[in-house]
């Protein structure tokens, strides 16, 4: 998914500058640089977050009601339970996300988003605006995790930049526990023993050490196929 390139130079402002702000009653924060931002369980109904730069920031039950993240760049984030009634995600890239059991209605606009990787359990999905959305590669199941999707995890992984180290080692214990995880249900399945994912390239001890406190990382997912094509499908998420 190619990153979205803004034509004007983002402001950039501190969380306690915004929260500030946004308590004396301003809403329009369009054209910010809030990458690697914090917002889980705040109350940010209707503000508009436009053509901004949101990349592995995390919202997790945070309300969102009526919130505008139209044309921003939100990829590697988690949305997890938040409020996303009337939320619009119109053009934004929302790719190797996390919206899982979102509260979503028939206002929240996903229309022309990228939702490539994304995980998307347990959401009203028919509800959605999702007209020209990328939802070829969405996944909605923890089945979907595959050998194959998590080969291509750990490539995404390595080649992130411009981000700083604690986000990029809370990208790699997430795989640890996803590995862990898709090799459980393989168990589960199989019926087989296996020790994969417990120690793996160093990770697999420091997996319960990640507890999703600091989400603004958020869980990064993927896939490769629809619903319906499981067998080729990749999940990852923590």
């Amino acid at each position: 998914m190619p990153q979205i390139y803004f034509k004007h130079k983002l402001n950039k402002v501190r969380l306690a500058e915004f929260l500030k702000a946004y308590k004396k009653g301003e809403r329009d924060f369009s054209n910010h640089d809030f990458q690697e931002f914090d917002f889980s369980n705040l109350d940010l109904r209707e503000a508009s977050f436009s053509n901004c730069n949101l990349r592995f920031t995390g919202w997790k039950d945070a309300n969102l009601h009526g919130c505008d993240f139209s044309g921003s760049d939100i990829e590697w984030s988690s949305f997890e339970r938040a409020d996303l009634k009337g939320a619009k995600f119109v053009g934004a890239n929302l790719a190797k996300s996390i919206i899982n059991k979102a509260i979503v209605d028939e206002n929240t606009d996903m229309t022309r988003t990228d939702l490539s990787w994304t995980l998307a359990f347990d959401i009203n999905w028919g509800m959605v605006k999702s007209k020209g959305a990328q939802i070829a590669t969405i996944a909605f199941s923890p089945e979907d995790i595959t050998d194959e999707g998590m080969r291509l995890i750990q490539g995404e992984m390595s080649g992130l930049k411009n981000i700083s180290l604690e986000t990029k080692l809370l990208v790699q214990f997430s795989v640890s526990r996803t590995r862990t995880q898709f090799k459980d249900l393989i168990i589960k399945d199989s019926g087989s023993f296996s020790n994969y994912g417990t120690g793996q390239n160093g990770y697999g001890s420091l997996q319960v050490g990640y507890s999703g406190n600091i989400s603004y990382q958020g869980e990064v997912v993927y896939s490769s196929q629809p619903s319906s094509y499981k067998s080729k499908k990749t999940a990852y998420s923590k």
